[in-house]
């Protein structure tokens, strides 16, 4: 289940480090995908990866797979 397909979104604060907010903007316009929605995601797997050390993402037909 990707983050988008969870429903309503609860607002969420959170301090970067501009050197952070520039590379996640960068990253964002080359894959061409809104910085919160990419944020999300990367909090989600890295918690994922956490949790299980040994799953790693990619990308696949059917979206991001683990």
């Amino acid at each position: 289940m990707t983050p988008s397909s969870r429903g309503p979104k609860t607002p969420f604060s959170a301090r970067f480090s501009p050197e952070t907010l520039a590379h996640l903007r960068e990253r964002a316009d080359r894959v061409d995908s809104p910085q919160g929605t990419l944020a999300e995601r990367y909090v989600e797997e890295g918690i994922r990866m956490d949790e299980h050390p040994m799953i790693y993402f990619r990308n696949a037909s059917a979206g991001r797979r683990p």
